[in-house]
């Protein structure tokens, strides 16, 4: 039942994840539409993290649009302000976008959308991350990570498990 993938490309201002090649090779060869995402550090500058993506980031037609994935949990003890945050994630978005040519899908778990994303006129999709309950902190999700520790066939490890918002198809985001 798995129609497409998400793979770590990149990490901050300098780590690349080593495997991002192979699974995304992995990925195409398994039949699966396939996108990218960044993991956003609070410790760096949004300019400087898109470069990083940007070297990872594949270049080619049918994919999933890229993420910037904005979280607390694993990232440094900084926490900016609501202004600092969403000037460097408009500068990672705006440096994305007009490198790729696609609008970048933001990634925000209910902690981070309350603290930094809540009334902001959100004018990206939404990646929404809520494992115990639909999300319901934003009504216009475009993809909804509801597990996060999966078990898929052919992929060694756990998995975050995803859908798609009802109405929403695959063909609608790959470009």
């Amino acid at each position: 039942d798995v129609a497409f993938a998400y793979m770590k490309a990149s990490e901050g201002g300098d780590f690349k994840d080593k495997a991002f090649s192979a699974n995304w090779k992995n990925a195409g060869d398994a039949g699966l539409v396939r996108g990218a995402y960044h993991f956003f550090s609070l410790c760096k500058s949004g300019a400087e993290q898109a470069a990083n993506f940007l070297q990872e980031l594949p270049v080619q037609d049918a994919m999933l649009p890229p993420v910037i994935d904005i979280e607390f949990e694993g990232n440094c003890a900084r926490r900016p302000t609501r202004d600092e945050l969403l000037r460097e994630v408009s500068d990672f978005v705006t440096q994305v976008e007009q490198a790729s040519g696609r609008e970048v899908m933001l990634y925000a778990p209910e902690d981070v959308y309350f603290a930094y994303l809540t009334g902001q006129g959100l004018s990206r999709p939404l990646w929404a991350r809520s494992i115990w309950r639909s999300p319901g902190y934003a009504n216009e999700w475009a993809m909804w990570q509801y597990h996060q520790r999966g078990d898929i066939a052919g992929i060694e490890g756990e998995v975050d498990l995803n859908v798609l918002a009802s109405g929403l198809t695959l063909d609608s985001l790959v470009r």
